[in-house]
């Protein structure tokens, strides 16, 4: 094959050229939808797998987060380390065989246990996502599109979220969720194919106008030290977190929220809950990359400013979703806040590549996964659960989604820190 042609920014790799770039990306979207729709799945179910299972609150947090967020936090800082040594590729294939299989394994089990293990499966596997087409896509994409390509990605995932909640409700009510929990791990096989044989690794650095490709991959205490060492990165990380607490809680219990606050059946509920993440969550991840680029050009801290003031706004719209007596209201304060609350991780994820060298990418966005999906996916849905039954369950699903929503206030004040840090007088200024 001969070699391509040099692009724009003067780069005469694989990638140089822009179609291959476009599919490359495309194919990432699908992955990235089957990772949130086998993610998702277990939010729609809540209901049917509680009555037959007979759980509490408390149990079905573990089911819809915690015992996924345990072997994602278990595996992926391992996944983080692969990441910046191996064929990053293939790779993923494997850890998206893995999740799908393990999707579809929950719609067989016999015991609660068993689905719990299940959940195990899918957890560990998609450890390695994020940090697979954080690396992966910033060696075909330069600086100044990440963002945009960040939320390309997180648009599929939203997609995937909608797929979750109005197929899955569709399934589980017309065949049962065990039927929902198979159909959504099958599309993951298609990706596990376009990846192998249609998707060539990039060259590590090749996007990168300092040619970082030389360096070897960091050692684990490396990592560790460039952290620690950039408070500021620190404290991105932890607002990251933070805010996917929140969105994580909110997406685990809202079908449940409706159901109970409103009486709703379970497709209705998939489906108002489908359509609004489709429009708000869909739209959010798309048009906040897009700010990164437009904003940052004038002033470097917009971006970073629109995340927290994005926050500030979702928490109080959010708390009026949960009080309101209308559900025409809810519904349209929920789709609204989608639209705030899906928007961040083009940002912050696109402040963490900006900052970090190319070799320790894949473990540095690693680190940032682990802390937020221990945090959101370890602790949120557990909590909201733990805090329900207190109250004792059924309608007290809305005091306890109230009391989550108020880690915006520590988020916002963590993103302030950063862009001051990052930016100084910028952050301050038009």
């Amino acid at each position: 094959m001969s070699e391509p042609a040099a692009a724009p920014d003067g780069r005469t790799d694989y990638y140089a050229n822009a179609h291959r770039r476009t599919y490359a990306l495309f194919v990432f979207m699908l992955v990235y939808m089957c990772h949130a729709l086998d993610r998702r799945m277990p939010s729609i179910l809540v209901e049917p797998v509680q009555q037959e299972f007979h759980l509490t609150d408390t149990q079905m947090g573990l089911f819809g987060g915690a015992g996924y967020g345990i072997a994602f936090s278990l595996a992926v800082l391992p996944l983080g380390y692969l990441v910046d040594r191996v064929n990053r590729r293939n790779l993923l294939a494997l850890m998206t065989a893995i999740w799908s299989g393990a999707t579809a394994l929950g719609g067989m089990v016999g015991t609660y246990f068993q689905l719990i293990l299940t959940r195990f499966g899918v957890g560990a596997a998609e450890a390695g996502g994020v940090p697979i087409s954080m690396s992966f896509l910033s060696d075909v994409y330069t600086q100044e599109r990440r963002a945009l390509v960040i939320g390309f990605l997180y648009t599929a995932a939203n997609v995937g979220q909608f797929a979750a909640m109005i197929a899955g409700a569709w399934v589980a009510a017309e065949h049962g969720w065990r039927a929902a929990m198979v159909v959504a791990g099958l599309p993951g096989l298609v990706c596990v194919l376009l990846l192998l044989f249609t998707v060539r690794e990039p060259q590590r650095g090749a996007a990168e106008p300092s040619g970082e490709a030389a360096a070897a991959p960091p050692k684990p205490r490396e990592v560790l030290r460039f952290i620690l060492g950039a408070p500021e990165l620190l404290s991105i990380i932890v607002a990251h977190a933070l805010f996917g607490l929140v969105s994580i809680s909110v997406t685990a219990w809202v079908a449940s929220f409706f159901i109970r606050i409103y009486h709703v059946d379970l497709a209705a509920a998939g489906g108002l809950i489908g359509i609004s993440a489709a429009i708000g969550g869909g739209l959010a991840p798309l048009l906040y990359g897009w700010l990164d680029n437009r904003l940052g050009r004038r002033n470097p801290a917009w971006p970073l400013r629109l995340v927290w003031l994005s926050a500030v706004i979702a928490l109080v719209a959010s708390e009026a979703m949960l009080f309101t007596p209308s559900l025409a209201l809810a519904v349209f304060l929920f789709g609204f806040t989608e639209l705030l609350r899906n928007g961040y991780p083009a940002i912050t994820y696109a402040t963490m590549t900006r900052n970090t060298p190319a070799h320790m990418r894949g473990s540095v966005i690693s680190v940032m996964q682990l802390i937020t999906n221990l945090s959101g996916y370890g602790l949120g849905p557990l909590f909201v659960g733990v805090v329900s039954d207190y109250y004792g369950g059924g309608t007290a699903i809305r005091e306890a989604l109230a009391v989550s929503l108020l880690l915006y206030i520590p988020a916002t004040l963590c993103t302030l820190y950063t862009s001051h840090k990052l930016y100084g007088r910028a952050a301050k200024t038009t």
